[in-house]
This record gives C-alpha cells, sequence and structure tokens, in this order.
C-alpha cells in the first residue's frame, strides 16, 4: 500500500482528499500546520507528499527544501492558490515535482499523483538498488552510505556489516551470522567482529541523531 503524506490547513480540504485517496488504496497521514507536516515528514517514508504551500508555523516552500537537503527523492507536489509564475518556478528550483493551482478538481490532482508515482517508480528502477532506515541509505554497489545529506565512506568489510543490519532491520543479527555472511571463509573470531562494528557506528553517529545500531548482549545487534 503506498504512503502519502497531505500538509494541509484546511479541515474541510484535509477530509475530502484523505477520504478519496483512501479509497484509492493510499494510507494517508496529514498535517494540519508547517511545524507538524515538518516533523511527519522528517520521521517517516512516504512515497508521495502533497504540501500547501501557505500554512501556519511554516510554509510549504521550507518543508520542500528540507525533504531535499535530507536527500529524500520522494516526490512531492505544492498546493497553492497563486498563479504568479515566478512562484512556481521558485517551487520547482527548490525540488517541488509538481504545482496544482486551486481550485482543482480531485481527478486532476489524482492523475498528477499516479504521473509522479510513475515516474518515480521508473527513476529509481534506473538506479542502484538502494537500502534504506529512516534517513540512512546504503547503494548496494557503492562503498558510501549516506545520512541524511552527508556521504559516508565504508571500508569493503563495513559495507557488508551495514548492508546486513539494514537487510535484517528490526531483526537480531547473531555475530555468528554477521561473521558466516561478511568473512565467509576467511578466519575471523567475534574481536574482530566488534572492532568493525565499533568503527562502524562512529562513522554513522551524528551529534543530535540516534544510533541506530544496538548491541544485544551475548547475542549480537540489530537496527532498531
Amino acid at each position: 500500500m503506498k504512503r502519502m503524506l497531505i500538509v494541509e490547513d484546511s479541515q474541510e480540504t484535509v477530509f475530502v482528499l484523505k477520504e478519496s485517496f483512501t479509497q484509492n488504496g493510499f494510507l494517508v497521514d496529514v498535517a494540519e500546520d508547517g511545524r507538524e507536516g515538518s516533523k511527519k515528514a522528517g520521521d517517516s517514508q512516504y512515497d508521495i507528499v502533497i504540501l500547501d504551500i501557505n500554512l501556519p508555523y511554516r510554509n510549504g516552500k521550507e518543508i520542500c527544501s528540507e525533504i531535499r537537503q535530507r536527500g529524500d527523492k520522494v516526490p512531492i507536489i505544492m498546493l497553492s492558490a497563486e498563479i504568479d509564475p515566478e512562484i512556481k518556478v521558485g517551487c520547482f528550483d527548490i525540488g517541488a515535482n509538481d504545482y496544482v493551482t486551486k481550485p482543482y478538481s480531485f481527478e486532476e490532482l489524482n492523475a498528477r499523483v499516479e504521473v509522479q508515482l510513475r515516474d518515480h517508480q521508473e527513476g529509481v528502477q534506473k538506479e542502484e538498488p538502494l537500502l534504506k532506515y529512516r534517513d540512512l541509505k546504503l547503494n548496494i554497489g557503492d562503498p558510501t552510505v549516506k545520512r541524511g545529506a552527508k556521504q559516508i565512506k565504508l571500508t569493503a568489510k563495513e559495507h557488508a556489516l551495514l548492508r546486513c543490519l539494514m537487510e535484517n532491520a528490526g531483526a537480531i543479527c547473531s555475530k555468528e551470522m554477521l561473521l558466516r555472511e561478511v568473512w565467509k571463509e576467511e578466519d575471523c573470531d567475534t574481536k574482530t567482529l566488534e572492532a568493525h562494528m565499533c568503527r562502524l557506528r562512529k562513522k554513522i553517529k551524528q551529534k543530535g541523531k540516534s544510533d541506530f545500531i544496538r548491541t544485544i548482549n551475548g547475542f549480537g545487534y540489530r537496527i532498531k
């Protein structure tokens, strides 16, 4: 099921859009001001975001910029009664995928949503296979990982360890399994694993953000 975030301060509009898109098979989250919209956009992964420009506390353009600065490529459709071409161009410049002028019909907005989802899926299929957990992104064929907008260089073993953890996000990866998957037939012990894990955690840890990797004493590790 596709996940959608709608950030719109008109309760009537929110009600209509949520009901209509839910009937079309979407799991819809809503936020009625910019502060709540910014938090939800940062805390969860969505397949598409619909953003009103004029919102209480924070406007839609700020939220759009934040999403793009994190490296998130989720399709974003801006909503506004503004018809000034400069405002439209400004939205596209900060990373919006589409701009819908109010008033609009649900049929038009739904058609634009379908176009953006299709184009995004086609673009994803052309990219390297990607693993994601919150703001952490790992390309399968690339030794770098991104946390937010920051690129982090990993060694081959660190990359393989993180890949195992992300492929099994939420589940506990035993030390035996990690040794088997990452070191294969190489002669290696748990102290070597622990040293590599320590370096990996330091690399992806960022000030003010949580450490995704948890140690399960006497057993192994997991991303949680």
